[in-house]
Protein backbone atom coordinates (compact mmCIF):
# COMPACT_ATOMS: atom_id res chain seq x y z
CA UNK A 1 0.00 0.00 0.00
CA UNK A 2 2.86 2.36 0.78
CA UNK A 3 4.46 1.71 -2.59
CA UNK A 4 1.12 2.27 -4.32
CA UNK A 5 0.54 5.58 -2.58
CA UNK A 6 4.06 6.76 -3.28
CA UNK A 7 4.02 5.82 -6.98
CA UNK A 8 0.54 7.06 -7.87
CA UNK A 9 -1.15 10.42 -7.75
CA UNK A 10 -3.14 9.34 -4.70
CA UNK A 11 -0.74 11.03 -2.29
CA UNK A 12 2.20 12.52 -4.18
CA UNK A 13 3.54 14.61 -1.28
CA UNK A 14 3.53 12.14 1.61
CA UNK A 15 5.28 13.61 4.61
CA UNK A 16 6.35 11.07 7.27
CA UNK A 17 6.40 13.80 9.91
CA UNK A 18 2.68 14.35 9.41
CA UNK A 19 1.95 10.69 10.13
CA UNK A 20 4.18 10.87 13.19
CA UNK A 21 2.26 13.89 14.53
CA UNK A 22 -1.11 12.24 13.89
CA UNK A 23 0.11 9.09 15.65
CA UNK A 24 1.42 11.09 18.60
CA UNK A 25 -1.91 12.91 18.91
CA UNK A 26 -3.74 9.58 18.86
CA UNK A 27 -1.56 8.11 21.59
CA UNK A 28 -1.98 11.18 23.79
CA UNK A 29 -5.74 11.12 23.31
CA UNK A 30 -5.92 7.42 24.12
CA UNK A 31 -4.00 7.92 27.35
CA UNK A 32 -5.28 11.25 28.65
CA UNK A 33 -8.77 11.41 27.02
CA UNK A 34 -8.51 15.10 26.07
CA UNK A 35 -9.45 15.17 22.37
CA UNK A 36 -10.21 18.84 21.80
CA UNK A 37 -7.20 20.10 23.76
CA UNK A 38 -4.82 17.75 21.97
CA UNK A 39 -6.24 18.72 18.57
CA UNK A 40 -5.78 22.42 19.41
CA UNK A 41 -2.19 21.83 20.57
CA UNK A 42 -1.33 19.90 17.41
CA UNK A 43 -2.92 22.61 15.29
CA UNK A 44 -0.80 25.22 17.04
CA UNK A 45 2.33 23.12 16.48
CA UNK A 46 1.73 22.72 12.74
CA UNK A 47 -0.11 25.94 11.92
CA UNK A 48 -1.94 24.15 9.08
CA UNK A 49 -5.70 24.59 9.08
CA UNK A 50 -6.17 21.72 6.62
CA UNK A 51 -4.73 19.25 9.16
CA UNK A 52 -7.45 19.74 11.77
CA UNK A 53 -9.71 17.05 10.25
CA UNK A 54 -7.06 14.27 10.22
CA UNK A 55 -5.98 15.20 13.75
CA UNK A 56 -9.55 15.31 15.07
CA UNK A 57 -10.55 12.06 13.35
CA UNK A 58 -7.59 10.11 14.72
CA UNK A 59 -7.94 11.64 18.18
CA UNK A 60 -11.66 10.83 18.42
CA UNK A 61 -11.20 7.23 17.29
CA UNK A 62 -8.40 6.81 19.80
CA UNK A 63 -10.50 8.29 22.61
CA UNK A 64 -13.47 6.05 21.79
CA UNK A 65 -11.29 2.95 21.74
CA UNK A 66 -9.64 3.98 25.00
CA UNK A 67 -13.03 4.50 26.63
CA UNK A 68 -14.07 1.01 25.54
CA UNK A 69 -10.95 -0.70 26.86
CA UNK A 70 -9.90 1.06 30.09
CA UNK A 71 -10.00 4.12 32.30
CA UNK A 72 -8.14 7.27 31.41
CA UNK A 73 -4.85 8.04 33.10
CA UNK A 74 -6.33 10.73 35.34
CA UNK A 75 -9.26 8.53 36.40
CA UNK A 76 -6.89 5.66 37.09
CA UNK A 77 -4.64 7.94 39.17
CA UNK A 78 -7.64 9.11 41.23
CA UNK A 79 -8.64 5.52 42.00
CA UNK A 80 -5.06 4.44 42.86
CA UNK A 81 -4.47 7.39 45.21
CA UNK A 82 -7.99 6.98 46.67
CA UNK A 83 -8.86 10.62 46.22
CA UNK A 84 -12.53 11.45 46.71
CA UNK A 85 -14.29 11.79 43.37
CA UNK A 86 -16.37 14.93 43.29
CA UNK A 87 -19.17 14.18 40.84
CA UNK A 88 -21.75 16.56 39.46
CA UNK A 89 -24.28 17.71 42.04
CA UNK A 90 -27.84 16.52 41.58
CA UNK A 91 -30.45 19.03 40.49
CA UNK A 92 -32.64 18.22 43.50
CA UNK A 93 -29.89 19.06 45.98
CA UNK A 94 -29.13 22.43 44.37
CA UNK A 95 -32.68 23.77 43.96
CA UNK A 96 -32.84 25.32 47.42
CA UNK A 97 -29.36 26.84 47.21
CA UNK A 98 -29.69 28.77 43.97
CA UNK A 99 -30.23 32.52 44.25
CA UNK A 100 -33.30 33.78 42.40
CA UNK A 101 -32.65 35.56 39.13
CA UNK A 102 -33.59 39.17 38.77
Amino acid sequence: LGLFCGSSNFAPNVNPGLYAMIGAASVLSGVFRLPISITAIMFELTGELKLIIPFLASVLVSKWMGDLLSLGLYDYYISIRRYPYLGDPDEEECEGRVAPAG
